[in-house]
């Protein structure tokens, strides 16, 4: 008789629902804190080391593609460039060396995007003192600016994981790439790190629709739930 082993079930979380459960968590008591799958954009690897940190893409409320007059479906999910990618990393830097500061026991680092409030409300103060010149433009033109900081207040903050990579296959990261990872999240050396077993490039991945799918898979595993639960009783 040939006995199986069962695979391991690997959690499918955002990063921000990880960081809720860390943060419940005593590293004193509990170094291991679960098996995960877990999606982020590439902001920082660390070659010799071997260690990745990963970006949440979730902390933007995205928006349903939009389908243009050809049919064609438009990705309202902007890939960041070099360029953003570098300047998120200084940042994530930053915060990182303040949070260990303060604690050495969550090391999911959260960080707020600081754009160009202040200037954008300059921008619309303007617009308004020469909205006499071109109403029609002018008033389009808030419209959109107001749309923008709209987008900005639903905007929730990054998450920052931190992931060890010494048990894959070596893998040639792209900054500002989508990876999957799969692994165990542990404690050590006062950190909280996804020990990664597999890896997945998810270049070209539909954010909204990837979400969307979670979203129902769970609403559905819970009304069936409740279903078995309602029959039983």
């Amino acid at each position: 008789m040939e006995w199986t082993t069962p695979c391991p079930e690997y959690k499918l979380v955002f990063l921000n629902e990880l960081h809720e459960r860390l943060k419940r968590l005593d590293p004193q008591r509990m170094h291991n804190a679960g098996l995960y799958r877990i999606l982020g954009r590439l902001v920082e690897y660390d070659i010799e080391n071997q260690i990745a940190k990963i970006e949440s893409c979730f902390h933007i409320d995205f928006s349903p593609p939009v389908v243009d007059a050809c049919g064609e479906r438009v990705n309202t999910t902007k890939l960041p460039s070099a360029c953003d990618a570098t300047d998120r990393t200084e940042e994530t830097r930053q915060t990182s060396d303040d949070m260990a500061a303060q604690s050495n026991c969550i090391d999911l680092t959260i960080t707020t995007d600081e754009d160009s409030s202040g200037e954008n409300e300059t921008s619309i103060s303007a617009d308004r003192r020469n909205k006499g010149k071109a109403v029609k433009r002018d008033d389009l033109h808030i419209h959109l600016q107001n749309g923008q900081q709209q987008q900005q207040q639903r905007r929730r903050p990054k998450v920052i994981l931190w992931i060890d990579t010494k048990l894959i296959n070596p893998w040639n990261y792209q900054r500002s790439g989508l990876y999957q990872f799969m692994g165990e999240v542990v404690f050590e050396n006062g950190h909280w790190v996804l020990q990664a077993r597999t890896i997945r490039d998810m270049d070209g991945l539909d954010l909204y629709s990837y979400r969307q799918a979670i979203l129902l898979t769970r609403k559905l595993m819970k009304n069936k739930r409740l279903q078995i639960e309602n029959k039983d009783a």
